[in-house]
């Protein structure tokens, strides 16, 4: 993950929290799931948009604007490894093409700025030798081509001197078309992000290629001189310099040849409820590809007894089976709901809890897995109905705790896991003991928590299994 911090150098004009926006989940419908999460260009400044339920840590009183900045930065570095992660597109299936804008090469474009930032341009040198007491000595010329005094101390000792030594000179080559290149670059990576990092476009020089006929870029030849850079070069700084520029300059071409200079989401998705479920996948899920296709019941369509014919499938979210010492198998059936449940007052969180077909589908998988456990050869052989359970899984924004360490805020609990009671259809007995999956929980985690990480983690779901149960025991009137 990258750390988009200024250099010292650089002085933002606009503190950072500024450039972003928090509430546009406030605007968006569960069943869209149409607000935007990313980074986007509006009235010509870059604005960074953060999924619902995430803050910055100001709350608690004792952050300033500098510290408050800061976390922001870092956070947004966050989203952005989260919004590249390869394994996303998976969970968008068909709706990958309509719903993400993902091939803005961002890191790139900061990649360019940051050298900037650190180097300033990119000259090319040419190095020239001569004969010179001052300047940084070549040894291996000077052996090479001067012939070495060998004088004779008073002891009787000799020793080898050079009287001509060759110093070595880099000079730098002015107008040079891979600084031109570079200077491009910046500057066209100013206009869309610099601002970010505390850059505007009066503080680099404008490039000698503008948009106009006479001077326009010619992509194809600064390909072929960055390519060739590339090739030739040997410090890994330059080759990440050059790479940068190379998918600068290819997205740039890319963008004139379809003439899309109107789009403003430049890196992220419309609908991060796919973003929700990788996520929690990738904590909770205990199962592979393979694996979790026993777990998705199949529709088929039979015409008079002349064939079968699958007509769709079913697939849960997740599946985390966990398997205590001593106790039996337990599997827990997740479905991943990016809804305002957890975001609302309480008096009005009923009214985003997940639907009625929801419940059924939920239950529907329970039953399957049931069906799975009387036969020979599933992963699910021999489990016990009454081990089988239902939970959501939703976002908010956790309350931190006020103690104060070194600066940093403590969690209520890992992940900020939070068990909100259970939802049940009236046409299942609630309290059949045998059939606890007819109970769905509702376990809320913390948005910032779970994108800072968001690898398997067994104390995570040994707590979620906890909290699932705890949360389908309440008894009623409890």
């Amino acid at each position: 993950m990258s750390d988009f911090s200024p250099q010292k150098k650089y002085v933002s004009r606009k503190p950072f929290r500024s450039f972003c926006v928090f509430n546009a989940w406030e605007k968006s419908s569960e069943s869209e799931d149409n607000s935007f999460v990313g980074i986007k260009i509006e009235d010509g400044e870059p604005k960074i948009y953060f999924p619902m339920g995430y803050q910055p840590d100001e709350s608690e009183g004792f952050l300033d604007e500098k510290e408050i900045d800061d976390e922001l930065k870092r956070d947004f570095a966050y989203l952005l490894a989260l919004l590249a992660d390869k394994s996303l597109p998976s969970y968008f299936e068909d709706e990958y093409s309509e719903k993400c804008k993902l091939d803005f090469p961002i890191h790139a474009f900061f990649g360019v700025l940051q050298y900037y930032q650190s180097y300033g341009y990119f000259f090319e040198t040419n190095t020239m030798y001569k004969k010179s007491l001052s300047g940084k000595i070549c040894w291996s010329r000077t052996i090479k081509k001067n012939r070495p005094q060998v004088p004779k101390d008073e002891k009787g000792h000799h020793s080898i001197v050079y009287l001509d030594l060759i110093a070595k000179r880099n000079y730098y080559i002015e107008n040079n078309l891979i600084t031109e290149i570079h200077k491009f670059c910046v500057h066209e990576s100013v206009i869309l992000i610099g601002p970010l990092l505390g850059i505007t476009e009066e503080d680099v020089e404008p490039s000698s290629y503008g948009h106009e006929p006479h001077n326009s870029p010619d992509f194809d030849l600064f390909l072929e001189v960055i390519q060739e850079k590339i090739e030739s070069t040997f410090k890994d700084r330059l080759i990440d310099l050059f790479n940068n520029m190379l998918q600068v300059i290819k997205f740039l071409a890319n963008k004139q040849v379809n003439n899309d200079n109107e789009s403003k989401e430049l890196f992220g998705v419309n609908g991060f409820a796919h973003a929700w479920e990788m996520m929690v996948d990738k904590i909770f899920g205990t199962l592979s590809p393979s694996e979790k296709e026993e777990c998705n019941p199949r529709l088929w369509y039979d015409q008079n007894n002349l064939g079968e014919e699958r007509r769709s499938t079913l697939r849960p979210d997740t599946i985390m089976i966990r398997s205590p010492q001593k106790q039996p198998s337990a599997c827990f059936i997740l479905d991943s709901k990016y809804y305002k449940f957890g975001m609302v007052d309480e008096s009005k969180c009923k009214f985003f809890l997940p639907g009625a077909e929801s419940v059924c589908k939920q239950i529907a998988y329970a039953e399957y897995v049931e069906a799975q456990s009387k036969k020979k050869n599933t992963i699910f052989a021999g489990m016990q109905p009454n081990s089988i359970y239902n939970a959501f899984i939703m976002p908010y924004c956790a309350q931190k705790k006020s103690t104060e360490v070194g600066k940093k805020r403590l969690r209520c609990s890992l992940l900020g896991m939070k068990s909100k009671g259970f939802v049940y259809g009236d046409w299942k007995n609630k309290w059949d003991d045998k059939h606890p999956y007819f109970r769905i929980a509702c376990i809320l985690l913390d948005v910032k928590s779970v994108m800072h990480n968001y690898n398997t983690s067994d104390r995570a779901q040994n707590i979620l299994a906890k909290q699932i149960i705890s949360a389908i025991n309440l008894k009623k009137g409890a």
